[in-house]
């Protein structure tokens, strides 16, 4: 059964703020990092979500780094394609 939209938004908003107190007590936990990135992106926070993929790259291995990249690269091109608001242009556009 799925969760009504208030709850699921709910447990992702709990979600985001358990990684955000792990990345305050252990700011070297790249899990962390890259956790609350996915978990900004399902609050629609992909600006966020880029950063915190971002700090997630910092210390760790190829395997990791690769599908971090990967996510960073693929949310600057959904920035950069999708409007902010109705009626604004895609970010980069003339």
């Amino acid at each position: 059964m799925a969760l009504p939209a208030v709850a699921s938004f709910s447990c992702r908003f709990i979600n985001s703020a358990a990684f955000r107190q792990a990345i305050r007590l252990h700011p070297a936990l790249t899990e962390a990092h890259h956790n609350l990135g996915i978990t900004l992106l399902e609050l629609r926070q992909p600006a966020q979500a880029v950063e915190a993929f971002t700090r997630a790259l910092e210390p760790l291995g190829d395997i990791v780094v690769f599908t971090t990249r990967t996510n960073v690269a693929r949310e600057l091109a959904a920035l950069r394609r999708e409007p902010t608001l109705p009626g604004d242009t895609a970010l980069g556009a003339g």
